[in-house]
């Protein structure tokens, strides 16, 4: 197609894919190649829209404390129209909040129509809360492994493959960090078959 669909290096590879951008406050502060994270990541999501191949399906999630969909109904079919859409709705990002993504990854998760997963984040976020698919109190990361494996990977009508999450840690490192959640989106890569990167 001319252009190499990646999001800082982070390859896009699926044609069933989402975003999850984090518009916490500090978004707005931490500083990264000479702008906010917040206007970095706006560019850069810019940038991987415009690339997408026309047929793709996508779709956008913006999260704070809460989650904010550039296509409430579900996700959108590449074309033109829907292009400049996302285009306009990245624009209008502004930071503020805490950083909860959990709501909008679990959701995602179950859906048919996403098979890729990039999430972009500079904080940090209690990674533990009460699994959808097993019931249990438990790392997000691990519960989405096992409804990978317990459910798309044997569900082959419904859902083509398992859902790939590659993460993406701005500013600070999540990916390697130190403690029990200074990994946690090092975690939710590992654990599904993506990549997470540490951008600086």
């Amino acid at each position: 197609a001319g252009c190499n669909c990646n999001l800082y290096g982070t390859q896009i590879i699926k044609d069933r894919v989402l975003f999850s951008i984090d518009k916490s406050g500090s978004m707005g502060w931490v500083k990264i190649q000479g702008k906010t994270a917040m206007e970095a990541a706006k560019d850069e999501l810019i940038k991987m829209v415009k690339c997408l191949k026309d047929g793709t399906k996508f779709q956008l999630v913006a999260f704070n404390s809460s989650q904010d969909y550039a296509f409430p109904g579900g996700s959108a079919t590449m074309s033109g129209n829907t292009k400049q859409i996302a285009i306009d709705w990245i624009s209008r990002i502004r930071a503020g909040g805490g950083t909860r993504p959990w709501a909008g990854l679990s959701r995602a998760v179950k859906d048919p129509n996403v098979g890729q997963i990039v999430v972009l984040s500079d904080g940090w976020t209690n990674p533990q809360g009460s699994c959808f698919h097993t019931g249990r109190y438990e790392a997000y990361s691990e519960c989405y492994r096992k409804y990978n494996q317990d459910v798309r990977e044997r569900d082959r009508v419904t859902f083509k493959d398992k859902v790939r999450i590659d993460s993406l840690s701005i500013g600070n490192n999540y990916c390697s960090g130190r403690g029990w959640h200074g990994d946690w989106l090092g975690q939710l890569a590992a654990k599904n078959e993506g990549n997470c990167s540490h951008i600086r």
